[in-house]
């Protein structure tokens, strides 16, 4: 995480792009994002070991915040930025488009609807990075 907040502060327009990338790959419905992409916009769950991800949210409006207060660019919440279109190569289907702002909401949804809060008040664990250790422990 330290590296991306040096790139807040040497290279800005990279980290906004990074997090541009980012929502462009949330459901517009759920506000899941997927834990992989390759190629021309395909994402994966790598092969259902991160199919129920639980840090992506976090994450993601951690770099948004750490962005915004890096920068001072508040604007940027109000950019529009289209969410994933599995049609995105075909134009007779339309894409949904949203305010960073509503994707920053969306993921938060995501976050406590879909993830939610367990029985200890903290936020339920799913698989990713940070918590495999902690998923394999509790498992065995």
């Amino acid at each position: 995480m330290l590296t991306s907040i040096i790139v807040n502060y040497l290279k800005p327009m990279l980290s906004k792009g990074i997090l541009v990338l980012i929502m462009s790959q949330q459901d517009a419905t759920t506000g899941q994002f997927p834990y992989s992409f390759a190629g021309n916009g395909m994402t994966a769950n790598a092969l259902g070991i991160h199919a129920k991800p639980s840090d992506l949210d976090i994450y993601f409006l951690w770099g948004l915040a750490e962005y915004i207060s890096a920068t001072g660019d508040m604007k940027f919440l109000f950019d529009i930025v289209e969410f994933y279109c599995i049609h995105q190569l075909n134009t007779s289907h339309m894409c949904h488009k949203g305010t960073v702002l509503e994707h920053a909401k969306l993921s938060y949804y995501h976050l406590i609807r879909f993830i939610g809060i367990g029985e200890s008040g903290l936020l339920k664990i799913g698989d990713g990075d940070w918590d495999d250790g902690i998923v394999v422990s509790t498992c065995l």
